[in-house]
């Protein structure tokens, strides 16, 4: 079953289409990655460079997520530092209930936004999985956006659109333009050679 629309689809829309889901992982290779254009490129070597850095935010005591780099670069003319190989979780109720990996990304120390960009990938706990190539996460809203291309699958359904707006668990999750579905289907079938039992 195939579905093209455009406009704003709300999550109950997308469960309610299909379960959709997620496994893991992003690739890691050294390959160069084009910087996107809301970014300049430094070229002079940064004011301060970290290796294995990580960032925790926590609420009441309890973790909210842990956002872990290969390595750190910041530069005191910019805001927002320079991470490489981004490895973000973000718990609940102690927790992990979903990952998001990339190749490279920025973040604010102060407000605790972040940019990734580069085979960008968010999985959940429950096999969700959410591909791109760029995401934004607000800390204050507690959402992650973007308004390029999607790909959001559980199991064997998918669903693709430009444009979207989630919690990073994915409970919530709202594809904006060209939406597309495409749902497996779940009806039993008999195996060849077998037929039902005539009622008596």
């Amino acid at each position: 079953m195939r579905h093209r629309r455009r406009g704003i689809i709300p999550v109950l829309a997308i469960v309610l289409a299909a379960a959709l889901g997620l496994g893991a992982g992003c690739a890691r290779d050294e390959e160069p990655v084009e910087l996107p254009s809301v970014l300049g490129g430094a070229k002079e070597p940064p004011d301060q460079e970290l290796f294995d850095y990580t960032l925790t935010e926590t609420e009441q005591g309890e973790k909210r997520w842990v956002l872990a780099s290969r390595r750190m670069e910041r530069y005191l003319s910019q805001e927002d530092v320079q991470l490489f190989d981004v490895h973000m979780q973000f718990y609940r109720d102690g927790r992990i209930h979903s990952t998001l990996t990339s190749l490279r990304g920025t973040a604010n120390l102060q407000t605790k936004k972040l940019f990734a960009y580069g085979n960008v990938v968010v999985v959940t706990e429950d096999g969700r999985r959410l591909e791109t190539d760029e995401l934004h996460y607000d800390n204050q809203r507690e959402l992650i956006w973007n308004e390029v291309f999607n790909r959001f699958t559980r199991d064997d359904d998918v669903m693709t659109g430009y444009g979207m707006e989630a919690t990073p668990s994915l409970d919530y999750f709202e594809l904006k333009e060209e939406v597309r579905a495409t749902v497996a289907d779940r009806e039993d079938k008999q195996p060849e050679g077998t037929h039902d039992e005539p009622s008596p």
